[in-house]
């Protein structure tokens, strides 16, 4: 993350960091973020991610962002959201992920529609290229592809 910044600062991005006051508490630094928020825990840097983006990218990463990018991905299948979801599947990390993804589809435990609510890119162009036509469509789960009985 810390090249990153890096190199979008020097070309003149404004960067806006979100990190809850217990990692800035272990001495996380801020990098070079134009504005940086602080959040009592996870769950309100989420809200606030969500809040504050237009479009998700989720590089490649560990657990946090696995777990970042699967709430994104429910509530777009909810439609609580209709923004662009990318996987830049950067050396193909991505990679057993989206089989797994396609195991999910297989043992149908999501419709098969819902390949619709993201992205795999294979480089940061394709990614872009994505995000900037993106048409944003609302896909409907709740009213005929998900059965619930209580």
């Amino acid at each position: 993350m810390g090249a990153l910044t890096n190199s979008a600062k020097n070309n003149g991005a404004h960067i806006t960091g979100v990190m809850p006051e217990k990692l800035r508490n272990l001495g996380i630094d801020e990098g070079p973020c134009s504005e940086f928020i602080i959040t009592k825990g996870m769950r309100e840097r989420k809200a606030k991610m969500d809040e504050l983006s237009d479009a998700i990218i989720a590089l490649a990463g560990g657990f946090g962002t696995l777990e970042e990018v699967s709430e994104m991905i429910v509530q777009k299948q909810l439609n609580y959201n209709f923004k662009p979801i990318v996987f830049l599947n950067t050396n193909n990390y991505y990679e057993h992920l989206v089989k797994f993804f396609d195991h999910i589809f297989e043992e149908k435990f999501a419709h098969t529609d819902s390949k619709k609510i993201y992205y795999i890119a294979n480089t940061p162009e394709e990614a872009v290229r994505y995000i900037n036509n993106y048409k944003s469509e609302e896909i409907n789960y709740l009213k005929d592809k998900i059965k619930i009985n209580l």
